[in-house]
């Protein structure tokens, strides 16, 4: 009885003491865009990102299509960036891409100039949105195990990115470059 207590109280101390841990960066992903229109190829053995746009195809009874294939194989490349993220999110247009290095956690010693989000419009960089531009006072990032937890991605659209943050909603404007409200 006390070897199986001390067993579970083993796993429980383990399982806390790593479940604050940020996740680790997938070996290669797709992020489709909402119309699955567009889709990010994401190598992150060779830190790169590729965006591809997939042809509308009309159903038309008079072309003969000789073999069935994945939209994907039709897809032609739209542009690229020599860099790769935690996640991604591309605008249903294409035209905007928005890489996320940390998630919902950053690192305890991290403020002012640290960057959570990198934006890309087709395939330049756009501008940069700072852990400093989406909580105004650190003393606000609520402490977890290990980490800070600053909040999330609530809604990306073509126009701008709708963020969760423990100071409420932001809205970051792709025209603009900046946190403004909506």
């Amino acid at each position: 009885m006390k070897k199986v207590f001390s067993i579970i109280l083993f796993m429980f101390f383990v399982l806390h003491t790593f479940a604050d841990e940020p996740l680790l960066i997938p070996e290669n992903y797709k992020i489709y865009s909402e119309n699955e229109r567009y889709f990010l190829d994401c190598n992150t053995k060779e830190n790169i990102t590729i965006c591809y746009e997939i042809p509308y195809i009309e159903d038309n009874d008079e072309v003969e299509i000789d073999y069935i294939c994945e939209p994907e194989n039709l897809a032609i490349e739209k542009w690229k960036i020599t860099e790769c993220g935690l996640n991604a999110y591309i605008s249903n247009n294409g035209e905007f891409c928005v890489l996320d290095f940390h998630g919902e956690l950053v690192p305890t010693n991290v403020y002012k100039n640290y960057v959570l989000f990198k934006v890309y419009k087709n395939g330049k960089e756009h501008g940069k949105i700072l852990l400093s531009d989406l909580v105004q006072k650190k003393r606000n990032l609520q402490k977890t195990v290990s980490h800070n937890y600053w909040g999330k991605i609530k809604l990306f659209e073509d126009n701008g990115i709708l963020f969760e943050t423990v100071e409420g909603e932001k809205w970051f404007d792709f025209s603009s470059n900046k946190i403004v409200k909506k």
